[in-house]
């Protein structure tokens, strides 16, 4: 794994819980996953190319975030299964721009 920032005290909880979040989902972590903090929101998140999602905690439980390529709109899941649902009937977009 690689780190874009130093975590350190609740974020580094954060991590800790995002990590076993998407361990019960599946998902492994590479040393190519990126380990961050979005310096605008104060997430936690982690972020793997093949995992077609972004998962990340702030406060409460983790989930999966959604960019849609068209508006760059975010969408959250709680699992990578709704996220592909989703993908699949707005064809890659989100609702507003399949219209």
């Amino acid at each position: 794994m690689k780190f874009e920032n130093e975590f350190n005290g609740v974020d580094a909880l954060r991590l800790a819980k995002l990590i076993q979040f998407v361990a019960d989902q599946g998902k492994t972590i590479s040393e190519h996953t990126l380990a961050g903090i979005n310096q605008s929101s104060g997430n936690v998140y982690l972020y793997e190319e093949a995992w077609g999602g972004t998962p990340y905690v702030f406060d409460g439980a983790p989930c999966w975030s959604y960019f849609c390529g068209e508006c760059g709109e975010e969408h959250d899941f709680d699992t990578l299964e709704e996220i592909e649902h989703y993908q699949e009937e707005y064809e890659q977009q989100c609702e507003a721009c399949y219209k």
